[in-house]
């Protein structure tokens, strides 16, 4: 059987998926404010683009998941407090999706969701407008939940490579900086 090319990629390479499309959810809020008389375009861009810079850093430099959430999801949540702009929140659910392919903690995990699931209601309690924030809270779950398999999908295709791992951990040669992240974080 042979890999599959996505499910080798590391972190960083989601990322960067990641960061993509933020960029497209964040070009149709703006298109979406821009038909909205009154609504904030230039808000619109800043907050996407603060976004879709937390996952362009997140490739290169991983901050910690709970930071990262923040940043990358609290832009939507703040706006729809604010006003109505529907048209990101699609950013929760692309920040819960990484959030959850990446993180090795299980509760970290469990409550990056769990905040990203409740965000859709915290917004209709503080701003309650006509959107349909249930099927905004089902669809973070539904992102949580496809996360998951494919994160244990990731995991058992590095796991061959962990035999490996073990058989040279004991040579004096193999120190814990040269090893993959996802090596570390699957094998130890």
């Amino acid at each position: 059987m042979t890999r599959p090319e996505w499910a080798t990629h590391d972190d960083a390479w989601w990322g960067r998926v990641a960061a993509s499309v933020a960029s497209v959810v964040g070009l149709v809020g703006i298109v979406d404010a821009i038909g909205k008389s009154g609504a904030p375009v230039l808000l619109v861009v800043a907050l996407s683009a603060f976004s879709v810079a937390g996952f362009l850093v997140a490739s290169v430099r991983r901050p910690p998941t709970p930071l990262l959430f923040l940043w990358t999801a609290l832009p939507a949540v703040a706006l729809n407090l604010w006003g109505d702009t529907e048209a990101l929140m699609f950013l929760v659910v692309v920040s819960v999706s990484y959030c959850t392919l990446t993180e090795p903690r299980p509760r970290v995990r469990h409550a990056t969701a769990i905040a990203g699931v409740l965000s859709p209601l915290v917004i209709e309690l503080v701003n309650p407008h006509d959107w349909g924030w249930p099927f905004w809270m089902l669809g973070i779950a539904f992102a949580y939940a496809s996360s998951l398999p494919l994160r244990q999908f990731r995991l058992l295709v590095i796991a061959p490579d962990c035999g490996r791992y073990r058989a040279r951990r004991t040579s004096p040669s193999w120190s814990r900086a040269r090893r993959p992240r996802e090596a570390r974080s699957a094998c130890t």
